[in-house]
């Protein structure tokens, strides 16, 4: 557990329960959202939270005390991710363009799978994409492919 959430039973006990389960078994996705905004750490988008909760708790707008840890290291390494991923795409983006290449978000797909790379999971994004496959890839795009498989 990273020390951006040392004490995860702790931290759920203290957020305020939603009223229509068991009193202390669930927490709202409003209170969750709160609590990371008032952290000193990188901003975090609410869609991030959003989707952490799509992927982590059984429901979509409330999370069991269960799913909570797992909430909360889901969070953490997406904002993490964003976070490096946003210097990395500034550092290969033209000041002029709002995009960078197919080939060099190929190479940052790559960087950040590592052991887990497959070439043929981005050639099916490429092609699923919709777009042209030459066309700029946005950052929020490679954010996507990165944080939801893999």
């Amino acid at each position: 557990m990273s020390i951006f959430f040392p004490a995860a039973n702790d931290v759920f006990d203290s957020l305020e329960p939603k009223t229509k389960m068991k009193k202390g078994e669930t927490v709202s996705l409003v209170s969750v959202y709160r609590y990371l905004t008032l952290l000193d750490q990188v901003p975090i988008d609410i869609d991030l939270v959003i989707d952490c909760m799509r992927d982590e708790c059984f429901y979509n707008d409330c999370c069991l005390r269960s799913e909570f840890p797992s909430l909360l290291e889901t969070v953490d390494h997406r904002s993490r991710l964003a976070h490096d991923l946003y210097w990395e795409f500034r550092s290969l983006k033209s000041p002029s363009k709002p995009g960078i290449s197919s080939a060099a978000a190929h190479m940052l797909f790559q960087t950040y799978r590592g052991d887990t790379y497959d070439a043929g999971e981005f050639d099916d994004w490429v092609l699923n994409r919709g777009s042209d496959s030459k066309a700029m890839v946005m950052e929020s795009e490679l954010l996507t492919i990165l944080t939801k498989s893999g």
